[in-house]
């Protein structure tokens, strides 16, 4: 009886082993990726390039990256689905950003996986 026990407790551990390390990750605050911005500044209009890299588990599940302006409000959302190592996506900003501190948010579903500040500064 245990043994059967014990084999069930580790089938369920080897088929949801992905998504046990996310929630582990997650619950410990080890980021679950990383975003990397080709300049720590950039001006109104100016496109940007944003890389994201996902952990492997993450793999084929929809990303979405959140342009959120100084007010809080999302200036822009790319979306797109994580493959094996790292994705370079480009971002127009609107010409009419207002000048201040912005944050590039990386989300999985309703999960914030990573978040880098910049600035814009006045044209």
């Amino acid at each position: 009886m245990a043994l059967a026990a014990l084999v069930v407790a580790v089938s369920l551990v080897v088929v949801y082993y992905s998504q046990l390390k996310l929630a582990a990750m997650s619950l410990l605050g080890i980021p679950l990726a990383e975003d990397k911005l080709d300049a720590e500044t950039y001006k109104p209009g100016s496109a940007m390039r944003v890389e994201v890299c996902p952990i492997a588990e993450l793999k084929g599940e929809e990303l979405r990256v959140l342009v959120v302006a100084p007010k809080g409000e999302v200036a822009c959302t790319v979306v797109f689905r994580a493959e094996e190592g790292c994705t370079a996506l480009e971002v127009l900003l609107k010409s009419d950003s207002p000048a201040g501190t912005y944050t590039v948010v990386v989300r999985s579903r309703e999960r914030a996986l990573a978040a880098k500040c910049f600035a814009v500064l006045s044209g």
